[in-house]
């Protein structure tokens, strides 16, 4: 058993009983510890916190199966294990931005491009372009957005965008 079970285990034991003000001491008295369980988990070490905040939420949700005469801290560690595992079960479905291309997203078919004309003509441009002209018109990010996910300035951003554009709408006007 942990060292501290005793006092972890009366503040469970009070907040199964219905004391909620209990939440906030375990919430201190344990946060520093449950950041390291998380942190050893988490395949994304930036994601401890998220874990420990969705471990306490669980906590509290599933109180009911709490049983005082177990380690309440380990209780509360494998619930961190779980959040975290689950993390990293999510990360393993997301693309990451250097995927993330015009191809990615629209497909590699050729009769995407042979039946839409804006799609043949965003074809011909340069990646960059083409992932900014995605992220601003078709997925919606304001050009700020972009700049952060893309780690540039937002003016540089606009500029591809502009130059991007430009080149679409003089082709598909000189069709």
């Amino acid at each position: 058993m942990s060292r501290s079970w005793r006092e972890i285990n009366a503040l469970l034991t009070a907040i199964k009983k219905g004391n909620k003000l209990k939440q906030q001491e375990l919430h201190d008295k344990t946060v520093n510890k449950l950041k390291v369980v998380a942190l050893t988990y988490a395949e994304d070490k930036n994601d401890w916190e998220d874990i420990v905040n969705e471990s306490y939420f669980k906590a509290i949700k599933y109180i009911h199966t709490f049983k005082e005469y177990m380690d309440g801290y380990n209780w509360l560690c494998k619930i961190v294990e779980n959040v975290a595992r689950n993390f990293n079960a999510q990360l393993e479905n997301t693309v990451s931005l250097e995927q993330l291309t015009f191809e990615y997203i629209v497909g590699d078919s050729e009769s995407i491009y042979e039946t839409d004309e804006l799609a043949i003509e965003l074809k011909k441009l340069n990646p960059e372009e083409q992932n900014v002209i995605y992220l601003h018109v078709y997925a919606g990010y304001s050009f700020m957005e972009i700049a952060a996910l893309l780690n540039s300035k937002k003016s540089t951003v606009y500029k591809q965008f502009k130059a991007g554009a430009k080149i679409v709408l003089e082709n598909l006007k000189n069709k």
